[in-house]
């Protein structure tokens, strides 16, 4: 019988590793899932007996559909990225970015950008995005680079929202188009021509409006499907979608999509105007007006659509509200309120804390390699009312 012939992993920044302990010590999430996905992962741990990351990875293997393997590969080694990221704002814009390694250890890092609008932490280097500038450089402080600096991509208060999935950056980019970009700036595709607000990016597909319609795409810009055809907001949770369908004048319902179209729920009356929607770990949070705008509201349903309830009747449409913990804020142009989520305990005129920062990823929200085929598709050519 033919011995097997033991193999090495070639882990990305170090080299080939040979041992559980050297690939924990220099664990990068790309290069494992990489190995995952083809398969080579659980032949590296059998021939190494490594009988408890081998029963854990063959089990993930098994799985068609999972949302947080790379968690769960994280949580197999026991790699814990403890960095947090955080924007810091003083008086005039935002001037440095600031890394918390652990509870005592911090480090700062100077930008020569002059205005900061949105960042993410990959691997070693954090990307953000600066007026019409995309730039990334390195968590030591090194190698600030431009990635985009022409200005006919990027602008001012469009390039809030970007993803990282499968070695690339997805971006909304001037007059509300979606693109993508190689990690090293190379490759710049336009995928849409039109992205209302914000848009999500999953394994295979990215959610988004135009206009008042809920799409997806692939990440290549091919296939393009409407999901729904008269969308107010939409939020993506795990396997679903929950969005809000109907019109101002006729009143629109709470809808979730399962994640591979084939089911589809109704939650609240079309008498009621959902506008907004906020997630939670438990709740949909969602703010809506009775159709002639008579008055507002904020209620929750739970994520499986039970316990359906009013929290709070308000007299107009707030800026903006958000929840933390077992508080709900809301957030006028004169005033700030909070209330529990249960409607209890409603107190006005509050003070908010004028600190500023923005919290990143402790571990990267990404997916690299390619992710078999489903594993994250949000459809719903297959629903039926």
């Amino acid at each position: 019988m033919a011995r097997r012939v033991k193999f090495s992993l070639t882990i990305k920044g170090y080299g080939e590793v040979r041992t559980l302990e050297e690939l924990k010590n220099n664990f990068d999430l790309e290069s494992i899932l990489n190995y995952f996905l083809d398969g080579r992962l659980s032949d590296w741990l059998e021939q190494r007996n490594y009988q408890e990351q081998l029963i854990k990875v063959n089990e993930l293997m098994k799985l068609e559909k999972c949302s947080d393997i790379p968690a769960r590969l994280c949580q197999i080694f026991e790699f814990y990225h403890d960095w947090e990221v955080f924007i810091e704002e003083n008086e005039e814009k935002y001037t440095r970015i600031r890394i918390k390694l652990d509870e005592t250890e911090e480090k700062l890092i100077g930008i020569s950008s002059d205005r900061i609008i949105k960042c993410m932490l990959i691997n070693d280097w954090i990307y953000y995005t600066n007026s019409k500038i995309l730039k990334r450089i390195r968590v030591d402080g090194s190698r600030d680079m431009n990635l985009i600096d022409d200005g006919t991509v990027l602008k001012f208060g469009e390039s809030l929202y970007i993803h990282y999935i499968n070695s690339c950056i997805f971006f909304r980019g001037k007059h509300g188009s979606i693109y993508r970009i190689n990690l090293d700036g190379s490759n710049l595709q336009k995928l849409s021509d039109w992205c209302r607000d914000y848009f999500v990016v999953t394994p295979n597909w990215i959610i988004y409006c135009e206009n008042n319609k809920l799409m997806k795409i692939k990440h290549d810009g091919s296939k393009k499907v409407i999901l729904s055809d008269n969308v107010n907001d939409f939020k993506v949770n795990g396997n679903d979608i929950f969005f809000s369908e109907g019109s101002d004048r006729d009143g629109s319902a709470l809808v979730k999509v399962s994640y591979d179209g084939s089911e589809r729920n109704k939650w609240t009356s079309e008498n009621f105007c959902i506008h907004e929607l906020q997630l939670t770990d438990d709740w949909i949070i969602y703010l809506g007006a009775s159709v002639d705008n008579d008055y507002w509201g904020l209620g929750k349903v739970h994520l499986d659509g039970s316990k359906s309830s009013q929290i709070i009747e308000i007299e107009k449409k707030p800026e903006r509200f958000y929840v933390e913990g077992d508080w709900l804020f809301i957030h006028f142009r004169e005033t700030t309120c909070k209330v529990k989520l249960d409607g209890s305990e409603k107190q006005e005129d509050i003070s908010i804390s004028n600190t500023k920062t923005e919290s990143l990823y402790k571990l990267p929200q990404c997916w690299s390699g390619q992710c078999a085929e489903g594993g994250g598709a949000y459809g719903a050519q297959q629903v039926n009312d």
